[in-house]
């Protein structure tokens, strides 16, 4: 053993430097991390695969919303048609009577017809130039993210599919050149979170909720 070898040696038992690593230890700690990554990996995919379901009944909330009532697939004969084409077989005529689409309607209607300000009150007395100027913060990101279309469409998805999901970050506008605080709707096909959720408050039961990117591998 060389005598630099040797000083290092002495100076890791006195607790003075650490020990260098061996390959083998890293390999376990790198196998460890990846492993942890798969498991995390194979609980989202499962957490997504579980809210099947809920997004078929979206979409045909979507479609009833479009018109579209008769597109489904039904099996005649050993191959699948759609129903309005099997009525027409028929000698039918397959009426749309669309109640979906005017319900959808009165309601978004109803709350753009009704805006509201957000306002800040605090529970125990405060000055009232902070109070004013947290209401003007709140309101200016309000209408830098144009909230009232965004919201809109919020409540639109809230009876599609009994969700509604946002995503607030801070990020860069383009046409401020300047960061600031985004607001932005997640698509509900894109969204996923543990099913077994029994508090409404969301307190302890959700464990776990993501969003699904396409990326390049880059």
């Amino acid at each position: 053993m060389a005598k630099k070898d040797s000083q290092l040696v002495r100076l890791a038992k006195l607790g003075v430097v650490k020990p260098p690593k061996e390959k083998g230890e890293l390999a376990r700690k790198e196998q460890s991390s990846t492993s942890d990554t798969m498991k995390l990996l194979f609980r989202c995919m499962a957490a997504y695969d579980s809210l099947a379901d809920a997004r078929k009944r979206r979409k045909q909330c979507r479609d009833f919303n479009a018109g579209r009532q008769w597109d489904e697939l039904v099996y005649i004969d050993g191959q699948y048609v759609k129903e309005k084409d099997y009525i027409r077989s028929q000698g039918q005529v397959p009426i749309v009577n669309n109640i979906y689409a005017s319900l959808i309607h009165n309601v978004t209607g109803q709350y753009r017809n009704n805006p509201t300000k957000t306002m800040v009150i605090p529970r125990q007395p405060m000055d009232n130039d902070a109070e004013e100027v947290m209401t003007n913060a709140i309101n200016a990101v309000h209408d830098l993210n144009y909230t009232d279309d965004l919201d809109a469409q919020l409540v639109k998805e809230k009876l599609f599919s009994g969700a509604c999901t946002q995503r607030i970050s801070y990020d860069y506008f383009t046409e401020r050149d300047r960061k600031d605080i985004k607001l932005r709707n997640i698509n509900f096909n894109r969204l996923f979170f543990n099913t077994d959720i029994e508090d409404v408050r969301l307190m302890d039961d959700l464990r776990l909720i993501g969003e699904i990117h396409d990326c390049t591998i880059d």
